[in-house]
């Protein structure tokens, strides 16, 4: 699959997801959103970059150890990458989007773990000078986090993700993973 079919099954599935959550809500709490920043490594020895991205987030709370959720991110921290002696590219992260399903498990009424898998796109950008170019990564991501509740409705989060690799050419593919730190709001 090309990488526009693959971002348009990508984009539906995002929207099927948060259009879902948002009609099929029975009770308080089964909506949720929020926002979250994520720090974006891109890593493969000696090479390591990373982005800063600001992501919101809607899901569904199916039943209490189940959501879907789809997210979508923008780069808000680029790098420079130096080639050559005096000569530096610059890399950023355009958008992310995802879409996934999100597994729980409640160790009290405050503290709970989740697991997270499902599918992501992110597009890059480089620039040098007057020439730019993009790069778009589709394929599975998963991770796992920690949720603390502050309130009724709101919680905190902390998550590490694993992301598709960053495909330089068809030889060279570069891990990416995520730090991420967010904040939730059940409605």
């Amino acid at each position: 699959m090309d990488d526009a079919m693959n971002a348009k099954i990508l984009i539906a599935a995002v929207a099927l997801v948060s259009s879902n959550a948002v009609f099929a809500a029975t009770k308080p709490g089964d909506v949720y959103a929020g926002a979250s920043y994520s720090t974006m490594t891109a890593k493969e020895s000696p090479l390591s970059l990373d982005f800063g991205v600001l992501n919101g987030f809607a899901g569904y709370q199916v039943n209490d150890f189940l959501a879907v959720e789809g997210r979508i991110g923008v780069g808000i921290a680029d790098e420079s990458l130096d080639v050559f002696e005096g000569s530096a590219v610059d890399v950023g992260v355009d958008y992310t989007a995802q879409a996934l399903v999100k597994g729980s498990y409640h160790f009290t009424d405050v503290v709970s773990a989740y697991g997270i898998a499902g599918v992501a796109k992110n597009k890059y950008s480089f620039s040098q000078g007057s020439q730019s170019d993009s790069s778009s990564d589709t394929g599975l991501t998963y991770g796992i986090g920690l949720q603390f509740a502050i309130s009724g409705n709101s919680a905190l989060n902390l998550e590490y993700q694993k992301l598709p690799d960053m495909d330089m050419d068809d030889d060279v593919g570069i891990n990416v993973s995520a730090l991420t730190v967010g904040y939730t709001y059940r409605f």
